[in-house]
């Protein structure tokens, strides 16, 4: 029997306002990793092209909590990622890995496999960065935005939001080798 208490976080997550980010503390969770058997206990199926995806493929999907107060700094995966809205809406702003250069990235981790570009907000009519190919795509619920591995993308939440996310084991574009073998 699996057990999901999202209840502390419901509990704040219904008032955007009380959903607060103050340096490494929150008051909610951030992302927890969940498995398909506990979203489907949600109501949340995955996408056909995630679930019929060579076993072994893919992570153990994400559940990801957010407010208006807690924008995730523009950075790249080392991996495909596939992002389903489930509650609220978010505003991802993207850029090709192309513009590795323009942002020069520090990476970290033990395989240096996330990646954070130089400016944090490159929607800010500050951020002065030449040749930087942005566009900005809003995600609402029962939405799928795929990012392939290598995509710059800052991401600002509407307001409260509930998502879950599933990346790809490997640097392949294993959604786009499904999407084709299909």
């Amino acid at each position: 029997q699996e057990f999901l208490d999202l209840g502390p976080a419901i509990y704040n997550f219904k008032d955007d306002q009380k959903l607060v980010k103050n340096g490494a503390k929150r008051s909610f969770p951030r992302n927890m990793k969940v498995k398909p058997s506990a979203l489907s206990k949600l109501g949340v199926q995955l996408p056909p092209l995630i679930l019929n995806g060579e076993v072994g493929a893919y992570q153990s999907p994400s559940l990801w909590f957010g407010s208006s107060t807690s924008p995730t700094a523009f950075h790249s995966d080392c991996c495909d990622n596939f992002v389903l809205m489930l509650t609220g809406t978010k505003r991802f702003t993207l850029a090709p890995p192309t513009d590795w250069h323009n942002l020069t990235p520090h990476c970290i981790g033990k395989h240096k496999n996330l990646c954070y570009a130089n400016v944090q907000d490159p929607s800010d009519p500050s951020t002065n960065v030449a040749g930087l190919n942005v566009m900005t795509v809003d995600v609402n619920p029962g939405q799928v935005l795929y990012l392939p591995s290598g995509t710059f993308h800052h991401v600002a939440n509407q307001g409260a939001t509930l998502m879950t996310n599933v990346w790809t084991r490997s640097r392949e574009t294993l959604g786009i080798i499904s999407c084709n073998r299909n």
